[in-house]
């Protein structure tokens, strides 16, 4: 798929860099759906392809007044999705790495941890994956890889309160969880 060749990026891009906001909305409203298919296609995830081209789009904008584009507007933007995709792919492989070490160290510690100390880091495990992605995001960076509020921000291409926001939702869904499956527990 191709977005409609006669549409013209390059004056597109000289009024975003103006700081003309009609310009950024016409980018949005031309270029979004291609995008998000273009990360669909090789995530095979809704939200993450959403999120994929959300962040592109913020990039887009929070650089208008330095972007410099040597290709059409479309091939630019194509490129970012590669390139996001490529990120988000590599970084899932890396926690599925890291997963996959902690639960291999959890079968080792088997005789050496109480049932309830396996059963506490099941439940932690699952609640944090029920988080959306963006909020588990900030959390993990936060709290698995003692990241701060600022670097997380700068990482996650967002302000540092929408960085505090993500990880007190996530506090407070992983406290509801794990309060609601120990009170699960008791009652069986």
């Amino acid at each position: 798929m191709t977005v409609d060749n006669h549409y013209n990026g390059d004056q597109l891009i000289e009024r975003l860099r103006d700081g003309d906001n009609d310009a950024f909305r016409e980018i949005i409203d031309h270029y979004r759906s291609y995008l998000f298919l273009l990360a669909f296609r090789k995530l095979q995830n809704e939200d993450e392809a959403k999120d994929v081209v959300q962040d592109i789009l913020i990039s887009v904008w929070n650089n208008r007044g330095k972007i410099k584009i040597n290709t059409s507007l479309q091939s630019y933007l194509s490129g970012a999705v590669h390139n996001k995709v490529s990120e988000l792919i590599r970084q899932k492989i890396k926690r599925r790495e890291r997963e996959s070490f902690y639960l291999e160290q959890l079968d080792q510690t088997t005789s050496t941890l109480p049932l309830e100390g396996k059963e506490i880091y099941v439940r932690i495990y699952t609640a944090i994956h029920g988080i959306s992605p963006a909020t588990r995001k900030a959390f993990v960076l936060a709290y698995l890889e003692s990241k701060s509020y600022k670097e997380i921000a700068e990482e996650m291409n967002i302000n540092v309160q929408s960085v505090k926001n993500h990880i007190q939702r996530a506090l407070k869904l992983l406290r509801h969880t794990l309060s609601q499956n120990v009170y699960d527990t008791k009652i069986l």
